[in-house]
């Protein structure tokens, strides 16, 4: 059984705390606004649950099943991900959200060929959203790391909400390990809103990328500062203190082997 089929045989599911409906009628506005928080705050597993209980109440809401897969390729399950495309893609053949998705998932099961097919085809659609640019981008990353970034920034061009089109571009540099754009699309964000939490995060790990541990700590602190329940926020502080002191430890010891005590 897969992921998405145990947790539609599932009745409930926790209350993200301030989220749009917490007191009113649930909507399946107000599980697509539960979902983009929890992908937002990395918790793929809830993301995948929020999306899931939008298609209970509305099957035919396609960001939904776009939204199922991404949390699925998050969360490493590449399989199931290119399964739920496909079911997504008989719904709705023509939609560049879905197309953008099945792209994405393309791209990490190694099929290059396929990914920029359906990347292209998402951009290629009338009124192509801004994720749609931005799973170009994610795919030529892949293909063709020079030409991506236009992608991303064409896609926070189109984005109503720039800061998130950043984040979603950063996320895809970080994973491919183009830390130094990722770091600028960041610091944009936190610019912005310095109480962006999960940008600040995503900034740590930038940092982190490019060897600068102290400044990592730093991002995380201040994730922290902003949410302080945010277990992937201290795990990362934690993993973070950790390679800063791996790594003053190694220039203690390279420093003792270049000049021994004694020595002259």
């Amino acid at each position: 059984m897969s992921r998405i089929e145990r947790l539609e045989l599932t009745d409930s599911l926790p209350v993200i705390p301030g989220s749009a409906g917490d007191s009113g009628v649930v909507t399946a506005d107000t599980w697509m606004t539960r979902a983009e928080a929890a992908f937002d705050r990395e918790d793929f597993e809830r993301a995948l649950a929020c999306f899931s209980r939008a298609l209970q109440l509305d099957v035919n809401i396609p960001t939904a099943w776009s939204g199922q897969i991404r949390c699925l390729v998050a969360l490493g399950e590449i399989p199931e991900a290119i399964t739920w495309s496909k079911r997504a893609q008989e719904r709705f053949p023509q939609s560049p959200d879905v197309l953008a998705a099945r792209a994405m998932a393309e791209c990490r099961a190694g099929r290059l060929a396929d990914a920029m097919g359906f990347a292209d085809s998402a951009i290629c659609s009338r009124n192509a959203p801004p994720f749609a640019w931005s799973a170009r981008g994610d795919v030529l990353l892949k293909v063709r790391p020079s030409n991506a970034r236009p992608c991303f920034d064409k896609a926070i061009e189109l984005a109503e909400d720039k800061s998130r089109a950043r984040k979603t571009a950063a996320t895809s540099l970080i994973e491919y390990g183009q830390y130094h754009i990722a770091a600028e699309y960041l610091r944009e964000v936190v610019r912005t809103d310095p109480t962006d939490a999960p940008a600040w995060l995503a900034l740590g790990r930038s940092q982190a990328g490019m060897g600068d541990t102290s400044e990592a700590v730093r991002c995380a602190k201040r994730a922290l500062q902003v949410d302080p329940g945010w277990i992937a926020a201290r795990e990362a502080l934690y993993d973070f203190q950790n390679r800063g002191l791996l790594r003053k430890t190694w220039l203690k010891f390279r420093n003792l082997l270049r000049f021994p005590k004694g020595a002259g």
